[in-house]
C-alpha cells in the first residue's frame, strides 16, 4: 500500500510547492514505518526525501518536522554527531517565532 501511495504521489505532481507539501508527509510516513521495522537504510532515504520535499514546499514548519524525522533516523543509526548537526541547522530564524508561540523557547 505504501509503495503505491509513494508512486501515486510522485506521479501526481511536479516540484511545485503544493505537490511538495503533500509529498513530504508521505515520505515521512514511509520513513517512520521503515524505521519501526528495522529498515534503517531505507528509512534514512525516505526521511531525506521528506526533508527535500519539505524544503521545496517553502513551509518552515513542515521542514522542521522533516528535519526531526531525519535526525531521529540518523541518531537511531548510531550517528549522533550528524544528528546533532542536522538538528542545530534546522533551528532557523523563520522557525523561532513559531517555537515561541508554541511555548518551546
Amino acid at each position: 500500500m505504501l509503495p503505491a501511495l509513494i508512486s501515486e504521489t510522485e506521479a501526481a505532481g511536479g516540484d511545485d510547492r503544493e505537490a511538495c507539501s503533500v509529498r513530504a508527509p508521505v515520505y515521512d510516513t514511509a520513513a517512520a514505518l521503515l524505521h519501526r521495522v528495522g529498515e534503517t537504510s531505507l528509512a534514512w532515504t525516505a526521511a531525506d526525501r521528506a526533508l527535500a520535499a519539505a524544503e521545496q514546499s517553502g513551509r518552515p514548519e513542515l521542514t522542521a518536522v522533516q528535519a526531526y524525522r531525519l535526525t531521529y533516523v540518523i541518531a537511531g543509526r548510531k550517528h549522533p554527531a550528524e544528528a546533532l548537526e542536522l538538528a542545530m541547522s534546522a533551528s532557523t530564524p523563520e522557525l523561532r517565532p513559531l517555537a515561541r508561540r508554541a511555548g518551546v523557547v
